[in-house]
């Protein structure tokens, strides 16, 4: 039989309230590529309209930047997606 210590009322609030703010592991992070496409569509409305010519033709901007970029340029948005992914791990790397 397993002997359970019981936690403290007051540090059980506490967790709970600063769950977000806790150290958590790296791999308990995911980040898709969908999360990412809604990423790159959110900043591709502050872009020029440079940004959005693909295979050399103008695309709308309201497909999203994110959404054109996986379909005409995979390979930069794969190397995009790396970079971010690296970036957001870095942030929550354990010390």
């Amino acid at each position: 039989m397993i002997n359970r210590i019981p936690i403290p009322n007051k540090l059980f609030k506490f967790i709970r309230i600063n769950i977000n703010d806790m150290e958590t592991p790296k791999y308990r992070f995911k980040y898709t590529k969908k999360e990412f496409e809604k990423y790159l569509d959110e900043i591709g409305e502050n872009l020029p309209d440079t940004d959005f010519v693909m295979q050399r033709k103008m695309h709308r901007r309201d497909i999203g930047y994110g959404l054109l970029l996986r379909s005409y340029e995979p390979i930069k948005f794969e190397k995009k997606y790396n970079e971010w992914v690296k970036s957001k791990e870095s942030k929550h790397e354990i010390i």
